[in-house]
């Protein structure tokens, strides 16, 4: 958990960048299965990268950096018993494992280009967009300002409602 001088830095750290990274994911999604495969090639990696680093958010690691930002730095602790994430899903945790072995490393465990296993599902946005609504409505009110949770409440916008790879979308 990050260390604040204030909750109004918080706040200000909260309007820029997790808005930022919101719509970033929410872009990237919108624009994979594009025609192009730059462009293609170009939103699935933005997507991947989103979309771990939102699980970072909401799971972090065992041994997280001083300076890591996550949920703790926003969610009411005073509530009893204070607001958890659901368990991980194995989706968003395969989707974690591809980013870091498809898009972040050059590894011999990268698919080759056509493998069923290579496909991204922009669907699995939308695991996200359930635990930053959940997280708006948990949320310490001082540092998680209404227009950042009015944005999380609106989460998926106009987000397609099929997977853009055609892989069978996850449970929520």
């Amino acid at each position: 958990m990050a260390t604040w001088k204030n909750d109004a830095e918080a706040a200000g750290f909260a309007e820029e960048h997790l808005i930022y990274e919101l719509r970033s994911l929410r872009h990237a999604a919108q624009q994979m299965g594009a025609a192009d495969q730059a462009t293609e090639n170009m939103a699935v990696e933005s997507f991947a990268l989103h979309l771990r680093n939102w699980e970072d958010f909401f799971y972090p690691p065992t041994n997280p950096r001083p300076d890591d930002v996550t949920y703790l730095d926003y969610v009411d602790r005073t509530a009893t018993p204070p607001w958890q994430p659901r368990p991980c899903s194995p989706q968003l945790t395969t989707a974690s494992g591809m980013a870091g072995k498809q898009i972040a490393h050059i590894t011999k465990q990268r698919y080759p280009g056509g493998h069923p296993a290579k496909n991204w599902n922009s669907r699995w946005a939308f695991e996200i967009y359930a635990l930053l609504c959940a997280l708006a409505q948990n949320a310490n009110l001082a540092r998680l300002p209404e227009v950042v949770r009015r944005e999380f409440l609106a989460a998926p916008g106009d987000l397609p409602t099929t997977g853009a790879t055609g892989i069978i979308p996850p449970t929520l």
